[in-house]
């Protein structure tokens, strides 16, 4: 499994959350580049915690550009959920601590991989593109 490359398809129109979505691209790029390199536990879940912090910073962003929004609810949940389950995946890897993690790091990788780029075609580009903000 390899994550999806950014590509102009996931663009919102939205400088701030475009270079955004950009970054978490990149950082899963390179939790799947560690993770095929096989690299210590304990440096996957530091990559990990970091992604985790950035997608909670993201979500707040996207949040306050959508205040107001009739939607901003739904939207609100589906990150609220997300966020719910790589916590679960987090507490789970951390759990397995003496087992071979990787395998369990690449279920977290291809999860990240398919919500967010479902999430950014699906729902941020309805918002964001159409101008849906009011």
């Amino acid at each position: 499994m390899v994550c999806t490359e950014w590509r102009d398809t996931f663009l919102v129109g939205v400088d701030e959350v475009d270079v955004q979505h950009r970054q978490l691209f990149s950082m899963l790029t390179n939790l799947h580049a560690a993770i095929e390199r096989q690299v210590d536990a304990d440096d996957l879940v530091v990559i990990l915690d970091g992604l985790v912090t950035y997608l909670k910073e993201h979500f707040s962003c996207e949040e306050a550009l959508l205040a107001g929004h009739p939607r901003w609810g739904e939207h609100h949940r589906q990150h609220w959920w997300f966020t719910e389950k790589v916590l679960y995946f987090m507490r789970e890897f951390k759990r397995a601590e003496g087992l071979d993690r990787n395998p369990l790091a690449m279920e977290i990788c291809g999860f990240l991989c398919g919500w967010l780029q479902e999430h950014i075609v699906m729902m941020d580009r309805s918002y964001f593109l159409r101008n849906d903000l009011s």
